[in-house]
């Protein structure tokens, strides 16, 4: 590390201890909203947090706060070095980025990484193309050819449409038919002339998937997904490495955390759900999903083991990829590919399935490594 370089990071540490200061309240609401008889007390809460600057790992502070309770290191005998933390994940995974960007590129753009997995004979959904609205109503574009959206919807009953680079379920749409004039947007009812206000261009138009009917009895009115992490090993080998299973709550059609969904831990060895229920709140703790009441544990989840052998063989097809977290929806036909994030939330794996720190130093650091000193990384 050369002089910049530790100046840069001496500052960056005295700024996140002050950020941490003022953060003091915010910290003392996770903690009494977490408190129970196996707590640490505030002060060593407090001293851990300042011991995560110290070693270069809590940047930024506000995320990092917030993992640390999602993690459970408040309690007696949580082990913080399990866990990565934001700084660590990035350090790491920025070369990695960088290096594979022509196989990212494809990856993020779902236009092309939807014809890729076609190309390669691995299921996903099937997108109709963008919306266009440049001539005063809702149309689907493709490849040139356009074609009015209503007519399709009124065929298809259901269509999904999304930003096309869009993440966390933000700006998506599940659309329902009515008639010619109304449809139905996330379940409220719209004018077609109001959803062409909500969306632009950019948005793609795809097939609307139906859960495999064990999902549906759980939460029926989202798309109930899981989050599958794969990473490749120093020898090139595609592992899988966690994974959880998202589902909507309170009537939202999106099973996304940040949308207020709740997510479940997968035992991988049994192909079932575990325990616990967990939500973005750091002091939300369940058994059972809250509106069907649903109890996870030990239940088998359809087409487990094909959906783990459907994210190994994505991966597979992109050469330089090293770690992806997939969406993949488990349909009455089985798993299908909804689409693979090089830029995922691993905080969500870590926190509702397990800490990775073991996987995380063997495959992704090496990597990282090999590639710092011109060498392939497998």
């Amino acid at each position: 590390m050369n002089l910049f370089q530790k100046l840069c990071l001496w500052r960056k540490t005295f700024t996140s201890h002050i950020k941490l200061k003022k953060s003091r309240e915010r910290v003392r609401a996770y903690y009494e909203s977490t408190k129970n008889e196996n707590s640490k007390s505030f002060e060593e809460v407090m001293q851990d947090l300042k011991d995560l600057i110290n070693g270069g790992k809590a940047f930024p502070v506000r995320e990092t706060v917030e993992h640390y309770f999602q993690y459970g290191l408040q309690y007696k005998g949580a082990c913080i070095g399990d866990f990565i933390f934001d700084s660590e994940w990035f350090t790491y995974n920025l070369p990695i980025l960088e290096w594979a960007k022509e196989d990212a590129a494809i990856l993020t753009a779902k236009e092309r990484c939807i014809k890729h997995f076609e190309a390669c004979g691995i299921t996903t959904t099937h997108m109709y193309g963008f919306l266009d609205k440049t001539e005063g109503e809702l149309q689907i574009s493709d490849k040139g050819r356009k074609t009015a959206l209503i007519p399709i919807l009124l065929d298809k009953k259901r269509l999904f449409i999304k930003p096309h680079d869009g993440h966390q379920g933000k700006g998506a749409y599940l659309l329902e038919a009515i008639d010619e004039h109304d449809c139905l947007v996330n379940g409220q009812k719209c004018t077609f002339s109001e959803l062409a206000e909500k969306v632009n261009n950019e948005y793609i138009v795809e097939t609307a998937i139906l859960n495999h009917p064990d999902l549906a009895k759980i939460y029926p009115h989202s798309l109930n997904t899981m989050r599958i992490v794969t990473m490749r090993d120093t020898k090139g080998e595609v592992q899988y490495i966690s994974g959880f299973h998202r589902f909507g709550v309170g009537g939202t059609k999106v099973d996304n955390a940040h949308s207020g969904g709740v997510a479940v831990g997968i035992n991988a060895d049994k192909g079932c759900w575990k325990k616990t229920v967990y939500s973005e709140d750091p002091a939300y703790r369940n058994t059972m999903h809250p509106d069907s009441g649903f109890v996870y544990e030990n239940q088998p989840i359809p087409f487990f083991k094909e959906a783990i052998e459907l994210a190994i063989k994505a991966h597979k097809s992109f050469e330089r990829i090293q770690a992806v977290g997939w969406d993949i929806a488990i349909t009455p036909e089985g798993p299908l590919i909804i689409e693979g994030n090089q830029s995922f939330w691993f905080n969500g794996n870590q926190y509702i399935d397990k800490p990775f720190r073991k996987e995380f130093e063997a495959y992704m650091i090496s990597c990282a490594e090999a590639l710092k000193q011109g060498k392939q990384p497998w």
